[in-house]
């Protein structure tokens, strides 16, 4: 999934993200809406791994065995290192700055 990739490519980087919203959703015989929504702000989290292990524990307990969609808004990403782990990060994505 792209979520999982963003968070493994962001630990890669040294980044750390703040301001998150994410959601997991399933729509069920397309008449009930089976959702989780999660908001969390106010401080970093040093390490996106550690929100990629949540997220696969919840769905685990919620959505196992079940179609589900994953989505994830990150507001804040602060590289650890400065430039050089930007630039790279950057150069990964194939854009210019």
């Amino acid at each position: 999934m792209e979520v999982f990739s963003g968070l493994e490519e962001l630990e890669e980087f040294n980044a750390s993200i703040s301001g998150i919203t994410l959601g997991i959703s399933n729509d069920k015989n397309n008449m009930v809406n089976e959702f989780i929504e999660l908001s969390m702000g106010g401080f970093d989290i040093d390490s996106p791994k550690l929100l990629e292990s949540q997220l696969e524990n919840i769905i685990e307990n919620f959505f196992d065995g079940k179609d589900f969609e994953v989505y994830l808004n990150i507001n804040k990403i602060t590289f650890k290192t400065g430039g050089a782990d930007f630039e790279r990060w950057v150069s990964n994505k194939k854009k210019k700055i």
